[in-house]
């Protein structure tokens, strides 16, 4: 083969290489989607806490990068592209509920990423939600009933905490219903923690590895460093550790609701009722890939200091299983049961208590 033929070939591979290289930029230029989603990815590999390490979040940024190069979010938008992404996260994560795209319609312009814009929003939101205090009564037979259904902070959690515990400092026994928790932060789930745990305020009650090499964990500031180690902290209205507690789960209870049920059953202080929880135990936050879009990842790793575990995938565990319509009436009735000897003395609540019992049409749904 002669010197200028050889010129010749080389000149066309390499036209050929140029055209694809082209081709593909031109790609992502021209559908938006691809190019949010290898942004995406960049953000993934860069801050999120996975088993196998750097390593790991790198192999599933690659798979990210690979497949919307191939075109297979082409076209998408909206809750379309959200949701398509995030089902591919969750089957390469091994089933990660943390590691999600969310649309929301121009929510994410303006800075709505930064946490101090979080935290306003929070104290505007969480006040309309009764700061996560849903109900809290008390039931015939003096059993305490309190339901949450947040754990994120506000200015007035600690409070809205407080006055719950307060309205149940009498009952003989407390029914803690997480059902429908669907989150929290961790020095919210420490005092509500600190209010049934009974020990002394600096005992550890939660720690968080992070991934501190990312730009995501940074950008959270105190928030992020406040769940390295969280304590117990001085309370108003202690529940105290004697009197019997149970925790209602089910699958909606996610992430820090999940952890303040994990803190209580670890130390021995409450047994759980009812179905296996979500599985969430990596704390992370949003990051902006656009006005109407945000990617989810996770940076930390919540490692309890007395297990030395935590429920990620595997949910906390349950000590009584319950069908989800049953689950309230089993608490119910075990803790008439289990405080019977504390009503002998008083004929009224001994009566107020057989009734519940021979009337199961009793509910807090």
């Amino acid at each position: 083969m002669t010197r200028h033929r050889s010129s010749q070939i080389l000149v066309v591979i390499a036209c050929i290489l140029l055209f694809a290289v082209s081709a593909n930029a031109r790609e992502d230029l021209q559908d938006p989607a691809r190019t949010m989603v290898i942004a995406a990815a960049d953000r993934i590999e860069r801050n999120y806490v996975v088993t196998g390490g750097a390593q790991g979040a790198t192999a599933i940024a690659d798979r990210l990068r690979d497949s919307a190069r191939m075109g297979n979010y082409d076209g998408l938008g909206g809750a379309e592209l959200a949701v398509a992404v995030t089902n591919d996260l969750t089957v390469w994560s091994g089933g990660d509920a943390h590691l999600f795209m969310l649309h929301d319609e121009g929510a994410f312009a303006n800075g709505a990423m930064d946490p101090s814009a979080v935290m306003r929003d929070l104290a505007r939101i969480m006040p309309l939600q009764g700061d996560g205090v849903v109900d809290v009564r008390r039931l015939p037979g003096n059993v305490g009933y309190l339901r949450l259904d947040s754990l994120l902070p506000s200015p007035r959690s600690a409070e809205a905490l407080a006055n719950a515990f307060g309205l149940v400092d009498a009952t003989y026994s407390l029914i803690l219903d997480l059902r429908a928790c669907s989150g929290g932060e961790s020095s919210v789930v420490a005092r509500a923690a600190s209010h049934l745990l009974g020990l002394a305020p600096g005992t550890v009650v939660g720690r968080v590895d992070i991934r501190w090499e990312g730009d995501m964990p940074h950008d959270m500031g105190d928030i992020a460093r406040g769940m390295e180690e969280t304590e117990v902290v001085d309370v108003e209205t202690p529940y105290g550790a004697d009197r019997p507690v149970l925790v209602l789960v089910g699958p909606q209870t996610f992430s820090g609701c999940e952890e303040l049920a994990h803190t209580l059953r670890a130390f021995g202080r409450a047994e759980t009722v009812g179905a296996p929880t979500r599985g969430g135990a990596r704390p992370g936050s949003l990051t902006a890939l656009g006005p109407d879009h945000a990617l989810f990842v996770p940076w930390g790793s919540f490692v309890h200091p007395v297990t030395g575990d935590n429920w990620e995938e595997t949910g906390v565990e349950v000590d009584h299983a319950v069908e989800a319509d049953g689950v309230f009436r089993a608490a119910y009735d075990l803790m008439l049961l289990r405080t019977a000897d504390q009503r002998v003395v008083d004929q009224e609540l001994a009566a107020e208590a057989l009734e519940a019992a021979n009337y199961p049409n009793i509910s807090v749904e």
